[in-house]
């Protein structure tokens, strides 16, 4: 957990320096961040994700890359095969053969194509960088990049190309969906998203969404119960009984990720006077996240709980915006509500992680 806390304060006293290096408002929020404080923020995190050798499936990674073959006909056979990341499992040989076959500088790399998109679209959109890296960290979103790495790279890659969203660009967006399909298949929930989030927030679009999402809810028992009928006697049963017994996501998750909706709800004549195309865009992806963890209370959080990765990363730049721009007579209230909020949410879930490094002789809890 020291590591863990190391992060937030780390991001905690970027703010406090350069708020003294630079006292006026308007220059924070209208200037991209000097290059240094995204580095070292972003930099800290792929520090201890790369030195890592124990949290949670980081032990099957090792396993994967050690027992991984080398060589340009293994890594063409990997790619060709039916496997669940034909292309991850690609790059995974490709670096083993021809760059390291240490699996430190194989988490730097995955870390690295993490972070970086993160970090760039932070810096490019979000009004208050430092702020959208506490509310990373804080949400414990960060922790992506210890586990379940394969789907957050393509989320973090997909999150750098949301301009490709914006200007409505589908056959760049389709291509780009399809090649990060051949590292985890779960990208392709962005396909039919697409449509979704392009519209304006709060229109039809997303009425038509929140009853989705209601009938979803409704018919999980039948469907569940098809499935199994289904499924029974195929490769599919083992997954269906872990979906069955998953506890599905914790309610005060759904709960932290509803709050930058209902505080665009309340002021949506605002945001429609602005008009901001890609902050329209970060409410509709924030409805989707809140919308597929309400889902995932009633079914599962390894399967259906995960998929919100793709949206959530829009919050971050969202709840700036809101905070500066449409709630700016509340903006210290705003901040310090959002603050302690996000830091107790942290302290609830950070408290049950550990950290593991063989390179330090590490076991922190």
């Amino acid at each position: 957990m020291i590591v863990y806390n190391s992060m937030l304060l780390l991001v905690l006293l970027l703010m406090v320096v350069y708020k003294l290096q630079t006292p006026d408002r308007t220059i924070r929020l209208t200037q991209p961040i000097p290059w240094p404080y995204a580095f070292i923020s972003m930099g800290y995190i792929v520090f201890w994700a790369a030195l890592r050798s124990g949290f949670a499936d980081t032990r099957a990674y090792i396993y994967m890359f050690d027992s991984s073959s080398t060589g340009w006909d293994a890594a063409i056979d990997a790619l060709k095969g039916d496997g669940k990341s034909p292309g991850f499992n690609f790059i995974q040989i490709i670096f083993k053969s021809y760059i390291s076959t240490d699996f430190h500088w194989w988490f730097a790399t995955i870390a690295i194509l993490s972070g970086i998109p993160i970090m760039l679209t932070f810096r490019k959109y979000s009004v208050d960088y430092l702020y959208s890296m506490f509310l990373f960290v804080a949400s414990t979103m960060f922790i992506w990049m210890f586990n379940g790495i394969r789907q957050f790279l393509i989320a973090a890659i997909v999150f750098a190309f949301c301009n490709l969203i914006e200007n409505k660009k589908l056959i760049r967006f389709s291509i780009l969906i399809l090649l990060c399909s051949i590292i985890h298949s779960s990208v392709w929930i962005m396909f039919p998203m697409y449509f979704f989030v392009t519209g304006k927030p709060f229109g039809k679009k997303m009425l038509l969404f929140v009853l989705g999402i209601l009938a979803c809810v409704m018919s999980i028992s039948s469907l569940m119960s098809s499935m199994e009928i289904v499924l029974q006697d195929t490769n599919y049963a083992a997954n269906l009984e872990q979906f069955a017994e998953d506890d599905g996501v914790h309610p005060l998750r759904v709960l932290m990720n509803s709050i930058p909706l209902i505080l665009a709800f309340i002021r949506r004549k605002q945001i429609a006077q602005k008009n901001n195309q890609f902050i329209n865009m970060c409410i509709n992806m924030s409805a989707v996240s809140a919308g597929l963890f309400f889902v995932g209370i009633f079914t599962s959080g390894v399967m259906i709980g995960r998929l919100p990765v793709y949206f959530t990363l829009f919050d971050y730049i969202l709840i700036p915006y809101l905070i500066n721009h449409i709630y700016a007579d509340l903006r210290k209230i705003l901040y310090i509500g959002f603050s302690i909020t996000y830091i107790i949410f942290y302290y609830l879930f950070v408290s049950s992680y550990y950290y593991i490094s063989d390179v330090f002789g590490l076991f922190i809890v």
